[in-house]
């Protein structure tokens, strides 16, 4: 399995949430069959650290097909891979091949849990899914899923308060 594997949010979807990410750029797209460009979507900080990340890539693999990058790392401090890394520091991936971002529930889905995106099976449901659908139509939307899903950390705190929730249940 490869980082790819984890990128599937339906194209619908990731393209609302790059549209909205090239509009807090300051860049205006609206047709949904027009890719939004990588530089659209991120800072040009970021931009700079993904050349980097690519140039990398092409010297230690010969080419950068294939990888993910952060891009909220210095290519100093991260390299890219076919992998994702501990999420423990890291938050923005980018899919080289096609400049798609992470996005959170992807996040956590790298983080192993069950988040019912595509084709949910019914038999196994994530506990979080009414948390993550009530969080997405507050007024943090997005980014307050990204908050929780980008860095590891809280992760660790939402596993344990489900297992506090599933042992005080009494449903065995």
């Amino acid at each position: 399995m490869t980082a790819h594997d984890f990128f599937v949010v339906d194209q619908h979807t990731r393209w609302k949430h790059a549209r909205e990410l090239a509009e807090k750029q300051g860049h205006c797209h609206q047709c949904e069959d027009n890719p939004i460009p990588l530089q659209h979507k991120i800072t040009p900080l970021m931009y700079t650290r993904y050349l980097q990340h690519v140039q990398k890539a092409q010297r230690n693999f010969g080419s950068a097909e294939g990888t993910v990058v952060d891009v909220d790392q210095n290519a100093s401090h991260s390299s890219p891979s076919w992998a994702f890394p501990p999420l423990i520091t890291h938050g923005a991936f980018v899919k080289v091949d096609t400049g798609e971002i992470l996005m959170a529930e992807e996040h956590l889905l790298v983080q192993g849990e069950a988040i019912a995106i595509a084709n949910p099976d019914q038999r196994f449901q994530c506990c979080l899914n009414p948390f993550i659908d009530a969080l997405k139509k507050s007024s943090g939307g997005c980014n307050g899923l990204k908050r929780i899903a980008g860095n590891s950390m809280s992760t660790v705190n939402l596993f344990s308060f489900q297992l506090y929730c599933l042992a005080n249940l009494q449903v065995f």
